[in-house]
């Protein structure tokens, strides 16, 4: 450059930096920046000091924001990038030059300005790509080195943020300078391979040496790298060096797992491989010590027997035991007369039935538990001895005759002690005579060492009292009912709203100064009409007994009398004592059935005038029965009595009650924890309300079932009940209904996800014995113990039937609910189990809105197995006569008939006959129920046999499922045309496959279908005929496919369900010259929990590919005899 022009230029550098203008010193070195590039450098000393004076004075004026948005900028960025891009070039500005002004241009950086912008046009012309490193003026960097030091950026971010991993940080570090010869820079073949196995490496150090873990856990980890680096040997090859980080790796996730599961779960025997003999074996528990070790004093004021104490203290399973234990154990107790004669007493019952009585006691707590847990027929069984017994060991007593006895004659009571499963909270304890349980179970219990709670709730303050007719009982009630009341909307508008008031009540009055035993100051008949509709009114639930028996009741003769006065005296024991319970919980009108519908008059038989009365009265009033227990605001239910002299208060043994203390954690400590055994309050319920005398009888069915509430009075307390909850007086605050079926769906468990969400917190929650393994163990403890089966009732050959629909059986668990919250959510988006649930679903208008294509037809929510879910208890009870086979249930009827709109059929129902007509005689062969020597009901119906009855349409747990792939039957007509069992056919059209005479092995019925001699599907005979394997004429007719998804027990069967009914063909001079051929129904028939063969997998396709075949069933063939046909 000449001389003239670098003196033009300093001449108008020296005017702008006078005038500070910034433009003319900017542009000079944007200037010589240019020419530095295109001169290659090779500028002149002149040049390069007008550079760094040109910078200098533009220098503050870099720092200020560039003109323009965002986006501008952005895209002046995003051209200059391409530019480069797609210009080649191995220029480098000298190295002094371009770092001095990366380091004077880093001050600029912040903000979108100037001097960021020209910064980033040097770089990236002054940077260059090659294939293994990337080129900057004076410096050669590989890409291994960027990615390494990217990685030591994270390690040391992380070791910031994560200080307690410093020692798995230093190990991996450690490990470095051993293997340094496969690191960079010392290795030269360092690459992304290598990289890799580095980067593996230490995330297994990392995890392996994880923190807040025990010592021996850091001692085995390092015992184990050490041991696999001399196995694998890493520094050979990157092979090598990758195996033995992948090892550590998958060896630290495999040894966690079973370090929580294992190391930590102190419920080890519910793991693999201890569960494999957990049904027979337990873990030792703590030691608990005897009673007798301990003196009596306040805590402990009762001492028991030698007998108790004895097998008590043998016993691992109540006392703890530092070894394995046992799930079941046996032990000696006394002969029967011996145990009986513990509670003789000579005036255990009296005549006198409003007496206070104590009911004979031991001084032993346990056996008074133990006493009471069996039924008054098993206690005279015990006080007097059975001697009689015929040649297979059953007893020849008639009044004892149906109870279960031993097959060893001589046997004599003995104690089971047992657990159901290895976790839970219960230990049973149960009173046996030989192999034959005589008792209900008795629960054993522990205080808790955390809390020392009681494990039992606590009881009423009613159960102090000698009988069910204190103040405390009925204080109990009217808390019941007002809790029910204030939370229960279902309990309020119960049923139909057009509900029909009785034409007749009692209405009754105490007056001042009443007590129970005075007798009440007015008692009388009244008309409805003259009071309001809505008054509040009681109704009774009692077994008559005899006729003769009955006492005073309404008849023509004596009604004008009654609605002037009635004689209190006079009345019976169960009338008696529900008017005292009407006064005593404060209402003044009670609708008792014999008082308030005119009975036939026998003293009068001669006079047809006041017979044709009450049979008028009766036909008007029965048809209210099911509004007036439906109206009432609580029914009084005579539950414990099998008769009208039996009255509703009983006396009790209150020792019974309490529960007994038979076990300490220490002999000394002052404040102890104690061992229960205690009454199964759930089993107390299902055995004296469930089985009661009162709930045997086919009438009292309706009553319940259509009852808003129920107040039960049982044979030793009282007991609540309500569409919503249950309760005693040993927990007050109720039960409800277990879900369908919480043995599965309901989670027991403690939420863990409100307080873990990282390992630290689960290694702190596990150390503070609050993980999950305590979670675990609490999970299988919370579980409700098992139902159980009645004492007295015979087991029968369908055992597997009715296991499997107990599953499903109303089973009531202890709730901590309020009562309020029995309706809430939960509770409507959970069907219950029971009877009771199942008619509410009913009568809620289940499936009125919905066609039969569109609802299932199978499963546990279809609308046969709910009807079939009342019908089943129902089948059960006792009826004086067989013509109220189906007059009992027609209140539930009714009502199911208008929330569905449905078409009752002598009880099936019209629109779900393809189902309905499955249902089988669950408890084996029934007896056909005839008047005059013909069947109350149709033959095709489940009312025409004496026996339980039920579907199986269910599957077998919440964790299967059940489906109906194909109803092969059509139903073409079913309209009887009258009430003669002989006109109630049904005309349908399905597979029919003619079969040969079902076997049996003496334990159940079998079809053999194709292959002679090997089964293919089960047979349910509905009554017991002559000879049923010397029947002809038989075929099967499929109905439905089902599909069953199942568990492989010891049972292997197949998914494929095939259910139908298995008929007989009529003979020619039966058939009355019908065009279609008519069947009589013989039984129903199953392909399920039939073994897995090829007969029985040719069976299923033989039903199911079966001639399509029209015929007529008919609904009584005017004979039950055997006689070949054709």
């Amino acid at each position: 450059m000449g001389l003239i022009y670098w003196t033009i230029f300093w001449v108008l550098f020296a005017i702008s930096v006078l005038l500070r203008s910034r433009s003319v010193p900017r542009i000079s070195f944007v200037t010589f920046l240019v020419l530095m590039i295109t001169s290659n450098n090779q500028m002149s000393q002149n040049s390069w000091v007008a550079f760094w004076l040109s910078f200098i004075f533009s220098y503050t004026g870099l720092s200020v924001p560039a003109p323009g948005t965002a986006i501008a900028t952005s895209l002046i960025y995003t051209i200059l990038t391409a530019v480069r891009l797609f210009v080649t070039s191995d220029y480098h500005m000298p190295a002094l030059v371009f770092w001095t002004l990366a380091i004077l241009l880093a001050p600029t950086y912040r903000g979108n300005t100037l001097g960021r912008l020209l910064h980033y046009v040097i770089v990236i012309f002054n940077i260059h790509l090659r294939d293994n490193s990337i080129r900057l003026p004076g410096l050669n960097i590989s890409y291994y080195v960027i990615l390494a030091l990217a990685i030591n950026l994270i390690v040391v971010r992380n070791l910031i943020n994560y200080p307690q991993y410093a020692a798995s940080v230093f190990l991996w570090v450690l490990v470095v300078g051993v293997f340094h010869h496969h690191m960079w820079p010392w290795n030269r073949e360092f690459g992304l391979m290598w990289m890799g196995a580095w980067w593996l490496l230490f995330q297994a150090l990392t995890y392996a040496f994880a923190p807040d873990m025990p010592p021996l856990w850091y001692v085995m980890w390092a015992a184990i790298v050490v041991g696999l680096g001399f196995k694998f040997r890493p520094d050979w090859s990157l092979g090598r060096f990758s195996l033995w980080a992948a090892t550590i790796l998958i060896l630290r996730i495999v040894l966690f797992f079973f370090y929580i599961s294992f190391y930590l779960n102190s419920a080890k025997e519910m793991l693999f491989p201890f569960n494999l003999f957990s049904s027979t074996w337990r873990r030792g528990k703590p030691r608990w010590f005897p009673l007798s070790l301990r003196q009596q004093d306040a805590h402990n004021s009762a001492a028991l027997c030698g007998q108790c104490n004895r097998f008590i203290e043998n016993s691992k399973l109540v006392m703890g035991s530092s070894y394995f234990t046992r799930l079941v154990e046996w032990h000696e107790f006394s002969t029967r007369e011996e145990f009986g004669s513990k509670f003789q007493t000579l005036n255990a019952k009296s005549a006198a039935h409003d007496t206070i009585l104590d009911f004979p006691e031991s001084s032993c707590h346990l056996c008074c538990l133990m006493w009471y847990s069996m039924s008054p027929t098993r206690q005279e069984e015990c006080q007097k001895g059975i001697e009689s017994y015929d040649n297979i060991g059953r007893s020849t007593d008639t009044k004892h005759l149906g109870l279960p006895k031993p097959q060893d004659p001589n046997a004599e009571l003995r104690i089971k002690v047992w657990e159901e499963r290895p976790l839970s909270l219960y230990t049973y304890l149960q009173l046996h005579w030989g192999d034959i349980p005589i008792g209900s179970r008795l629960l054993i219990c522990r205080e808790s060492q955390e809390t020392k709670d009681k494990p039992f709730a606590t009881p009423s303050p009613a159960t102090n009292s000698f009988k069910t007719n204190s103040p405390d009982h009925f204080e109990q009630a009217k808390k019941w009912l007002q809790m029910c009341r204030d939370s229960h909307k279902l309990c309020q508008s119960i049923g139909n709203p057009r509900l029909d008031f009785p034409a007749r009540m009692l209405y009754v009055c105490g007056g001042q100064d009443w007590t129970i035993s005075k007798p009440p100051e007015t008692i009388k008949l009244i008309q409805t009409s003259q009071i309001d509709p809505s008054t509040p009114y009681l109704a009774l639930s009692h077994c008559w007994g005899k006729t003769e028996e009955m006492g005073f009741k309404l008849v023509a003769t004596n009604m004008d009398a009654c609605f002037e006065s009635i004689n209190f005296d006079a009345l019976s024991n169960n009338m008696k004592d529900a008017i005292v319970a009407t006064i005593s919980l404060g209402f003044s009108y009670i609708w008792i059935d014999s008082m308030c519908i005119l009975q036939r008059d026998c003293s009068n038989e001669e006079d047809s005038k006041p017979d044709a009365i009450w049979r008028k009265d009766w036909e008007a009033e029965a048809k209210k029965m099911r509004s007036v227990y439906s109206g009432a605001t609580c029914t009084i239910a005579s539950t414990g009595s099998s008769n009208s002299a039996g009255g509703c208060f009983h006396g009790r043994s209150r020792t019974s009650l309490k529960p007994c203390k038979i076990g300490v954690s220490s002999p000394e400590a002052l404040r102890p924890r104690w061992i229960y055994a205690r009454k199964d309050d759930i089993i107390e319920f299902q055995r004296s309300v469930d089985l009661a005398p009162l709930n045997t009888r086919g009438w009292v069915m309706q009553e319940r079932l259509l009852s808003r509430r129920i107040l039960h009075f049982g044979a030793g307390m009282i007991f609540w009940e309500c569409c919503s909850r249950s309760a005693s007086e040993l927990n007050p605050h109720g039960y409800t209904y277990k879900k369908i079926s919480e043995d599965f769906s309901d989670y027991y468990g403690p939420d863990l996800d409100s307080y873990l969400s990282t390992r630290a917190d689960l290694r702190r929650a596990e150390l503070q014995g609050r993980g999950i393994s305590w979670a675990t163990v609490e999970m299988v403890r919370r579980r409700p113990p098992p139902a159980m089966f009645d004492a007295d009732v015979p087991r029968d050959i369908q055992a597997v039937w009715q296991h499997k629909f107990a599953f499903w059986n109303n089973v009531l668990k202890p709730t901590g609910h309020a009562w309020k919250d029995d309706e809430g959510s939960e509770a409507t988006d959970h069907a219950r189990a029971g009877f009771r649930a199942a008619f509410e679903q009913l009568r809620g208008g289940l499936n009125t809105t919905q066609t039969s294509e569109t609802t299932a037809q199978v499963g546990r929510d279809s609308f046969s197995q709910l009807w079939y879910n009342v019908v089943e208890p129902y089948s059960r009870r006792k009826l004086s006569w067989p013509t109220d086979k189906l007059i009992a249930l027609k209140g539930v009827e009714d009502e199911v008939a208008r929330a569905t709109k449905f078409t009752y059929l002598q009880g099936l129902w019209k629109e779900r006959l393809v189902t309905d007509l499955l249902w089988f005689a669950i408890d084996g062969p029934g007896k056909r129920l005839l008047s005059n020597g013909i069947p109350v009901a149709p033959t095709w119906s489940w009312a025409s046999i004496e026996g339980a009855v039920s579907l199986d349409l269910l599957p077998e747990n919440t964790l299967r499922d059940i489906t109906d792939s194909k109803a092969l039957v059509t139903i073409e007509y079913a309209s009887p045309s009258s009430d003669n069992p002989r006109d109630m056919t049904i005309v349908l059209s399905g597979p029919l496959l003619p079969i040969s005479a079902p076997e049996s092995d003496g334990s159940m019925w079998t079809i053999s279908i194709g292959e002679a001699g090997q089964a293919s599907a089960r047979f349910f005979p509905d009554i017991q005929l002559l000879d049923i394997s010397k029947m002809t004429g038989l075929a099967c007719l499929t109905f439905l496919v089902l599909n069953r998804e199942k568990r492989r027990l010891a049972l292997d069967s197949s998914t494929e369900d095939v259910q139908g009914l298995v008929v007989r063909l009529l003979s020619p001079s039966q058939r009355e010259a019908y065009t279609l051929d008519t069947y009589e129904r013989v039984g129903y028939f199953t392909t399920s929990y039939m073994p897995r063969s090829r007969a029985t997998r040719w069976g299923r396709k033989a039903l199911k590919d079966a001639q399509m075949t029209s015929l007529r069933i008919t609904g009584w063939p005017g004979t039950e005899d055997i006689t070949p046909r054709t």
